[in-house]
């Protein structure tokens, strides 16, 4: 009975593996396909990490030959190449403005070097941060002035370029932090809970109405306002969070004395507010919001806020190492790692709404710019391509000898950049 039993488990394990290579098999089922248009040689390492500028001209590659190289994405050739001290980076990553390019890696440290094309070979970084205790193993500019850096001893710093200092660290994880991706232009409050929704976190002005009895002084000033206006909005998008004005109008000589002394204490009140907002943070551009998504080896992935102290929420759902998480549209991100699926989550209702098995272990992945495909870097020399609305895959890139390590889509949404363990990187 028990050799039976044996014997059926066998004949399922077959044939579910057949299932699996049969689904896996996309060679008679392509429906999206994507060419190769430039090869790209000169590293004589493993290329680990890519990255693209922010106007899709540049491509940064960072591989174990100890160099970066700065490419003109559109003929493939090279423009720049920065010598580094240690050979094992493992992140690169560019600045908006594509000034400042940044690496790091088993060195423990994050370097910021300039990108000065047609100079000679840079090799000496214009600043070097150390705070990490161990491997840092991603880079994202949150601005000109600011990065943030994820490592192997699991923590996450926000790193002020101009001071040379850390603003902020995080110490969430219990696992080392494999991969940081940002979500531009997204708000905090889309993203929380709904058991946290009763405590609001952006006042809209349109709901403060009752906070107009508040103060007395200024009470007849305001019915004869609502008087001789249907309607009224007293405290606008920049100053809402401000305390109403007390001066009591009864003890002025004159309406316009009241406009004038109102006038003279909102502007104070916007000066106090704006030296309190540089002192706390760098300044920041409207490039990225405020918020990121980390991946770690502890299978979860967690929300950050650079303005908060912990992490936002915490999403479980993997059960092995997550290797890669990158942001989409519509308020969603991806993740992938060591068990071979990639899950899409929605930060709104705080779930998955869809997953793509590729049968083997993720290295990078990333989507197009509209998210309706999602591409897979594979250990099996293959990018994998996903439909985001069936789940199916739909093709798959082919052309490296070996492992691919990463993959990216450029900003524009017209290219897609592959780099791999057999030291070569392809456009497509």
């Amino acid at each position: 009975e028990i050799q039976a039993i044996r014997s059926q488990l066998k004949s399922l394990r077959t044939s579910i593996k057949n299932s699996n290579t049969a689904l896996f098999n996309t060679s008679n089922t392509i429906q999206f396909e994507l060419k190769s248009r430039r090869l790209m040689r000169g590293h004589y390492g493993k290329v680990y990490s890519i990255a693209w500028s922010s106007d899709s001209s540049r491509i940064v590659s960072a591989a174990q030959d100890g160099k970066l190289l700065v490419w003109n994405a559109r003929t493939g050739n090279k423009v720049n190449a920065i010598l580094l001290r240690s050979n094992w980076v493992m992140t690169c990553a560019f600045a908006p403005s594509s000034r400042l390019v940044a690496c790091g890696g088993l060195d423990n440290l994050v370097n910021i070097y300039e990108n000065k094309e047609g100079e000679d070979f840079v090799s000496q970084p214009i600043l070097e941060l150390s705070k990490h205790s161990g491997y840092v193993s991603n880079i994202q500019f949150m601005d000109e002035s600011s990065v943030i850096s994820a490592s192997g001893d699991a923590s996450i710093i926000y790193w002020d370029l101009e001071k040379k200092v850390p603003v902020n660290t995080w110490n969430c994880h219990t696992g080392d932090v494999m991969s940081l991706a940002l979500l531009p232009n997204a708000q905090v409050s889309d993203f929380r809970s709904c058991a946290d929704s009763q405590q609001t976190l952006f006042s809209s002005p349109n709901t403060n109405k009752d906070l107009l009895e508040t103060s007395t002084g200024i009470k007849d000033e305001l019915n004869e306002s609502v008087n001789n206006n249907d309607s009224i909005n007293l405290l606008n998008s920049e100053d809402h969070e401000k305390p109403l004005n007390s001066l009591n109008a009864e003890n002025c000589e004159s309406q316009n004395e009241v406009e004038k002394h109102e006038e003279h204490d909102k502007q104070d009140s916007k000066d106090e507010i704006k030296e309190k907002t540089t002192q706390e943070t760098p300044a920041k551009n409207n490039y990225f919001s405020n918020l990121f998504i980390s991946g770690s080896c502890d299978t979860s992935c967690k929300l950050f806020d650079l303005r908060e102290k912990f992490s936002v929420y915490s999403y479980e759902g993997h059960k092995e190492d997550i290797n890669a998480v990158s942001s989409m549209a519509a308020n969603c991100f991806l993740s992938g790692g060591d068990e071979g699926i990639v899950n899409l989550w929605d930060m709104r209702s705080h779930s998955v709404i869809g997953k793509f098995e590729t049968f083997n272990s993720i290295s990078d992945i990333t989507a197009s710019k509209s998210g309706r495909i999602v591409m897979a870097a594979l250990d099996d020399k293959d990018c994998v391509i996903f439909n985001t609305l069936t789940g199916e895959m739909i093709g798959r890139m082919s052309g490296h000898e070996r492992k691919v390590s990463c993959v990216k889509v450029s900003p524009s949404g017209s290219s897609v950049v592959t780099g791999s363990w057999d030291r070569t990187m392809r456009l497509w």
